[in-house]
C-alpha cells in the first residue's frame, strides 16, 4: 500500500508511536557519548605509551652508539700515545733541523777562506794580520758602503807587508777570483822602516755562506748525468751497428 503525502500530514504509512520517555533516550545519547569518550581515551594512552617506547628505544639506541663512539675514541688515543714518542722525536728533529738553517744563515768558513786568502798573497809580500767579520743571524744585514757598492755578508780586513806597495796592487788585482768576491778596496798605506803595510777590505757575497744544512739536489742531478750518459751509451751503440 502506497502512502499519500500532504504537507503536514501522511496517509497510508506505517503507524509509529514514541511510548518511552524522552529520559531514556537521553540516557542511551550519554551512554554513547560516554563510550566514545573512553574509547578516545583508550586511544590516547595507547598512543601515549607508543610514544614513551618509542622515545625509549631511540634513547636505548643512542646510548649505545655513544658508548661505541666513546670505545672507539679510547681505542684511538691509546693508538696515539704508542706512537706520541715518534711524534715528539719528529717534531724534535724539524725543530733541530729549522734551528741549524737559522743559526748558520748567515756562517762562513773562516779557516778555508783564510787558507785561500794566503795563497793570493804574491810571494815577495806576507799577511801579517787578518780580521773577519760578519753579522749574526738575528742582526740586520749589512748594509752597503755605498749606493753603487755591492750587497755584503762578511768583510775581511786584511794587512800585507811588503817591501814594495805593487804587491798590494797584486793581490787585490788577483783577489776578485775569489768564490763568493764582492767588493775590495785599499783602506790606506803606510811605510814603516822601510816596509810597506797596506790595509785591505774585502767583502763577500751571499755566495760565501757555506749553507751546511741546506737540501742540495745532488740526487737529482746525479740522476740527470746517469740518463745523459747512457743515452749516449745508446748513440754510439747505434753509430757502430750502422758503421758494421
Amino acid at each position: 500500500m502506497s502512502a499519500t503525502v500532504i504537507p503536514g500530514l501522511t496517509l497510508g504509512g506505517e503507524p509509529r508511536v514514541q511510548l518511552l520517555p524522552a529520559s531514556v533516550k537521553l540516557r542511551e545519547k550519554a551512554r554513547g557519548a560516554r563510550r566514545l569518550m573512553v574509547l578516545l581515551v583508550v586511544l590516547a594512552v595507547v598512543v601515549a605509551a607508543g610514544g614513551t617506547a618509542w622515545a625509549y628505544t631511540m634513547q636505548a639506541a643512542a646510548k649505545q652508539e655513544l658508548a661505541a663512539a666513546n670505545a672507539r675514541t679510547a681505542q684511538i688515543l691509546d693508538a696515539q700515545s704508542e706512537f706520541a714518542e715518534a711524534s715528539r722525536l719528529s717534531d724534535l728533529v724539524a725543530n733541530t733541523h729549522e734551528a741549524q738553517l737559522l743559526v748558520t744563515s748567515t756562517e762562513i768558513q773562516w779557516l778555508p777562506l783564510l787558507v785561500e786568502l794566503i795563497g793570493y798573497v804574491p810571494a815577495e809580500g806576507t799577511m801579517s794580520g787578518v780580521s773577519f767579520s760578519a753579522p749574526a743571524p738575528w742582526e740586520p744585514t749589512a748594509i752597503p758602503e755605498g749606493p753603487l757598492r755591492t750587497p755584503r755578508v762578511a768583510v775581511v780586513t786584511i794587512e800585507l807587508a811588503s817591501s814594495s806597495y805593487l804587491t798590494a796592487a797584486k793581490f787585490v788585482e788577483s783577489i776578485p777570483t775569489i768564490y763568493g768576491f764582492a767588493d775590495v778596496k785599499i783602506n790606506q798605506t803606510e811605510l814603516k822602516e822601510g816596509v810597506y803595510l797596506t790595509t785591505i777590505t774585502l767583502t763577500l757575497n751571499a755566495e760565501a755562506v757555506s749553507e751546511r744544512f741546506v737540501e742540495t739536489t745532488e740526487t737529482t742531478d746525479d740522476a740527470a748525468t746517469d740518463e745523459e750518459a747512457t743515452t749516449e751509451e745508446e748513440a754510439t751503440t747505434e753509430e757502430g751497428g750502422e758503421d758494421s
